[in-house]
């Protein structure tokens, strides 16, 4: 697949992409082992390992998950010696996800989604792993609270595409500003989720990891009971003891591809800096 040519912006094919991403996936991975940091490959990522061993043939983008206190660990020593990548989260950046990112200095991509053409360096998505309830209807009540801040949040910085929704967030968007910016509601979905520590805890969640899967992140604990290398783009790399168990609660048959007319991208728009 050829690169694309736009005004002054030479927009990189997908595999172009994926090969940007592998990059710094492959620097995520050897800093985590340099620094003794657990981490697994997550999400669609740990996906396509599985079920194609690489990337999902459409997919432009690269997740991971750490235990909180490894997660924490990075978030507050992180430092890169060539100053190419860097970490980002809500309170730096305007893309409200419970989540940070590794960026890349060297690529930029197109975030059409948020409000006006949001221009970022491209990244990789790193969800922190916490303890869940033991019960599965209290883990519910807990992701309906996210859910609700995550609207607030979404209405501050998001586009709208149904008329519905452009209408309630003409009136959310200004009456929330008043009593919470959207980075407070990530600091309390994150607070929410620390009190119920990886390592003591029956159940894991990985949070953010759910946001658009069609299952849930609601796991056994022991899943996660140490590592299993898998192959992604003939590299190996960690994903969780019983990842199949996890792939299966998230996604339901994963070894099966989705309906063609499901087979899309995030639609960004990536060029070299």
């Amino acid at each position: 697949m050829s690169s694309e040519r736009h005004l002054d912006k030479e927009y990189l094919s997908r595999d172009q992409v994926q090969d940007r991403l592998l990059q710094i996936l492959l620097y995520f991975d050897g800093y985590c082992k340099e620094h003794g940091l657990r981490y697994w490959i997550a999400a669609g990522t740990l996906l396509g390992a599985v079920r194609h061993k690489g990337f999902i043939p459409w997919d432009d983008d690269v997740d991971v998950m750490m235990p909180r206190s490894d997660f924490e660990k990075l978030m507050t020593s992180f430092n890169d010696p060539g100053d190419r990548f860097f970490l980002t989260d809500w309170n730096n950046s305007p893309i409200s996800n419970p989540f940070p990112k590794l960026c890349d200095r060297q690529v930029f991509l197109e975030s059409w989604g948020y409000e006006g053409v949001c221009d970022e360096n491209l990244w990789v998505d790193i969800f922190p792993v916490d303890g869940a309830p033991d019960s599965f209807s209290e883990y519910q009540r807990w992701k309906k609270a996210d859910r609700r801040l995550l609207y607030i949040a979404w209405a501050q910085t998001r586009k709208s595409q149904r008329l519905i929704s452009k209408v309630a967030k003409k009136v959310v968007k200004p009456i929330s500003k008043m009593f919470i910016t959207y980075q407070k509601c990530m600091e309390l979905i994150n607070d929410r989720w620390k009190r119920l520590p990886f390592d003591e805890s029956r159940f894991a969640t990985c949070v953010g990891c759910d946001l658009n899967a069609k299952g849930y992140s609601y796991f056994p604990r022991e899943c996660f009971n140490g590592s299993e290398q898998v192959e992604f783009c003939s590299h190996l790399l960690p994903a969780p003891k019983d990842y199949r168990k996890i792939l299966e609660v998230t996604y339901g048959d994963y070894l099966s591809l989705p309906p063609e007319e499901e087979r899309v991208d995030h639609g960004t728009k990536v060029w070299l800096a």
